[in-house]
């Protein structure tokens, strides 16, 4: 009875785990996109100055 009680507890912890995983890799891609547009930013800015 305990290891019946026990496995459906370990499914929704393997789920969260999953969504986390994708919710971090999200984050993770949506943060060097951000990254890159600064740099954009920053180098036409720069360009600018010097033009």
């Amino acid at each position: 009875m305990n290891k019946e009680g026990r496995e459906p507890q370990k499914d929704p912890q393997k789920k969260k785990r999953s969504v986390a995983a994708e919710n971090v890799y999200f984050f993770v891609i949506m943060f060097l996109i951000g990254l890159l547009f600064v740099f954009l930013i920053f180098s036409v800015i720069s360009k600018k100055s010097y033009m």
